[in-house]
């Protein structure tokens, strides 16, 4: 396998998420494709001739281990300086992985960021981390509130962002909500990422597990009550991303799973109308990650091959999708991995958030990684990208 196919092959299943829960397998013969509500954890690059990670609708069982007693909450943390802190994964067995990183808009430069420890083969709640920074990264402390207690498995954390510290926490067992003193399982129904609508906490766009049959799903009574609103959408094997327009609640994107070749983005509509939606590159793979500026509008997302490159459309929305048009903001080479995470505001201008890992190509055309993946950010919209060393 060339390292251009195996680069684009793998570089499309950035970890969106963590869970420890198995969904029912799409009918026998579906091509593989990892499910929408259990991403698997990061990729490994291997020769031809190892054993490959298994990256299907069927994923094995988490081996059991054993598990840590989830922290108390901490009301006045101690925060660490990140720029003297030391990787956790140079002084023990753990290894910390972002999975998810939430910006809050404006001041005071509020992040957050879910974490995993890879060393285990499941992703139960005692096994991640959720921490929160008030200083764009420099400093980071535990969240007062930790994570929804007696879960079994901690799928993702997506945020409402007309309201601080509207966080949503999905889970094996439901959608929780932190209210601003705990945790409240608002629905039972199983999540992967949630959007809220802006000013509207209770209309709630959410992606949909392979239990449900439903790609995408929506609720207009705060998670009382969801229905399918994927109307048109041609997802194959479920939706891996669903974004909201902050400027719009008309306009939604989502990429789904991969399949086939082409495009993997849709465009949709608050009705539940959905359009397949032209990607950069005459229609090349993307990652599953994306990002919308929130000032602009713009979307951002990860071209795969020929090598990982980030695109930016500045009129995703225009209203024939033929018409949207993108610009290349960086190219990182065919030598590194690239999971793109977020963005938000900073002094600086537009921060973008990616996970990042580099890879050596040996000669007979395989690669593996070098080194953690690790966490960079750019100040610049994207275009030089610097670690961001999470503690």
């Amino acid at each position: 396998m060339s390292r251009q196919t195996l680069l684009s092959f793998l570089v499309i299943f950035p970890a969106l998420a963590v869970g420890g829960c198995v969904p029912s397998p799409p009918p026998s013969g579906t091509p593989t494709a990892p499910p929408p509500t259990l991403p698997p954890p990061t990729p490994a690059l291997l020769p031809p001739t190892a054993t490959p990670l298994r990256l299907s609708p069927t994923p094995v069982a988490p081996t059991p281990t054993a598990t840590e007693p989830a922290a108390a909450p901490t009301e006045t943390p101690s925060p660490v300086t990140a720029a003297s802190a030391t990787p956790v994964s140079t002084i023990t067995e753990e290894r910390w992985e972002v999975r998810t990183l939430l910006a809050g808009p404006g001041e005071p430069g509020r992040l957050y960021v879910l974490l995993a420890d890879l060393a285990s083969s499941a992703w139960p709640a005692a096994r991640a981390r959720f921490l929160i920074s008030d200083d764009y990264g420099e400093t980071w402390s535990p969240f007062r509130g930790g994570l929804p207690v007696a879960e079994d498995c901690i799928l993702n954390i997506n945020l409402d962002y007309a309201t601080p510290d509207a966080l949503y926490a999905s889970t094996c067992q439901g959608l929780h909500r932190w209210s601003g003193s705990e945790w409240t399982l608002i629905s039972p129904e199983e999540t992967g990422m949630v959007a809220v609508v802006y000013g509207q906490p209770e209309v709630i766009w959410a992606t949909g597990s392979f239990r449900t049959g439903a790609a995408v799903l929506r609720t207009n009574d705060g998670g009382v009550s969801w229905m399918p609103a994927g109307s048109g959408m041609i997802s194959f094997n479920g939706v891996a991303n669903v974004a909201i327009d902050p400027r719009d609640a008309n306009t939604l994107y989502a990429i789904i799973w991969p399949k086939y070749g082409g495009s993997y983005l849709r465009r949709g509509t608050a009705g539940g109308q959905w359009k397949t939606m032209p990607t950069p590159l005459d229609n090349r793979g993307i990652g599953v990650g994306m990002t919308i500026d929130g000032a602009t509008g713009a979307l951002y997302v990860t071209v795969t091959a020929p090598s990982p490159q980030i695109w930016r459309t500045l009129n995703p929305n225009a209203m024939d999708v033929n018409d949207v048009r993108w610009e290349l903001v960086h190219d990182f080479g065919e030598d590194m991995w690239v999971d793109l995470l977020g963005s938000g505001w900073s002094p600086e201008g537009l921060a973008l958030y990616a996970n990042l890992q580099p890879i050596q190509w040996h000669d007979e055309g395989w690669g593996e990684p070098v080194g953690d993946l690790a966490l960079h950010r750019a100040l610049d919209g994207g275009h030089s990208w610097a670690p961001l060393v999470i503690p």
